[in-house]
């Protein structure tokens, strides 16, 4: 919100808001979670909880960054503000490799695409229970990208109650190959993994799809995720037109977990963008996703 302040007769006018349908008391209070992971590597999540919160054991969505060099930080979250209104705590976890901590701290990630990050989001579910804010019963994750990878990975696990995929990647050997086939000769982020800064001419920054920086988190694995070994169910939605991860990602995987007898949901959207980005496909996915939880972890 923008205000006007008159210190000489004091008063405050409202000029205007960023989201003006949205009234302030339906909007989430959110607070920093800083916490350990296994190694001792210190990991900051956002917190975002219910407008009127139960004081303890909340059910829990933790909502993951693409990448895996994204970053969530404090500031008005659509998914997460959408799912806190409906009566979770959302966790959003800057696991190793994320942005905005330092270089040393994106080098961390590297070679960790199926390794330490996915342990740093653990460590952050068994922190927020730790502290008597989550339900551990209670737990759903939901991602983007990479994110929506890794919410597949914890469904392997068996140690959520459902999980989501947005665009998400789910098999690196053929997404790999996939992106290296499209790479232009010669291509430039081999050498720099740089594109020019959308806000500051003639400055650059760190490329948000770079293939370089995909191999660098890779590592030498080229993991997916195996229909027959996981064992909660799974929410698919994929943009059609989706030219970061392809919607082949989403299809192969729901053909393998159906052959597998494993419960399901595939939403291939007619969008063309990665992560939602209209209010067409952000309402969809809304739909889909607050339709999924309240059949396999209602709020209350």
């Amino acid at each position: 919100s923008y205000y006007r302040l008159d210190y000489q007769d004091p008063q405050v006018d409202t000029i205007g808001e960023d989201y003006p349908l949205i009234p302030t008391p339906w909007i989430a209070s959110q607070e920093m979670l800083s916490y350990k992971a296994q190694d001792g590597t210190g990991i900051d999540a956002v917190l975002t909880l219910p407008p009127e919160p139960a004081d303890r054991n909340l059910p829990l969505v933790v909502l993951l960054h693409d990448g895996p060099q994204g970053q969530d930080r404090i500031g008005f979250d659509w998914l997460a503000q959408a799912l806190a209104s409906r009566g979770y705590l959302v966790l959003q976890p800057n696991y190793r490799g994320s942005q905005g901590y330092g270089a040393d701290f994106i080098a961390a990630g590297y070679g960790q695409w199926d390794g330490k990050i996915l342990s740093d989001i653990d460590a952050g579910v068994a922190e927020a229970v730790r502290q008597g804010l989550a339900d551990p019963a209670r737990v759903c994750m939901l991602g983007v990208g990479f994110g929506g990878y890794a919410a597949l990975k914890a469904a392997e696990s068996g140690h959520v109650r459902c999980a989501a995929s947005i665009d998400g990647v789910t098999d690196t050997a053929s997404y790999l190959t996939w992106r290296q086939a499209r790479a232009p000769s010669p291509d430039p982020d081999a050498f720099a993994s740089l594109t020019p800064s959308a806000q500051w001419p003639r400055t650059f920054d760190d490329a948000p799809y770079s293939l370089r920086k995909l191999e660098l988190f890779l590592g030498a694995g080229r993991p997916a995720i195996d229909a027959a070994q996981v064992r909660a169910p799974v929410l698919l939605i994929h943009q059609a037109g989706d030219g970061v991860v392809p919607v082949s990602q989403s299809r192969a995987l729901n053909d393998a977990l159906r052959a597998a007898g494993k419960p399901v949901d595939f939403v291939e959207l007619k969008g063309a963008g990665h992560a939602p980005d209209t209010e067409a496909a952000r309402l969809a996915v809304l739909q889909s996703v607050t339709a999924f939880l309240a059949r396999y972890d209602p709020p209350s």
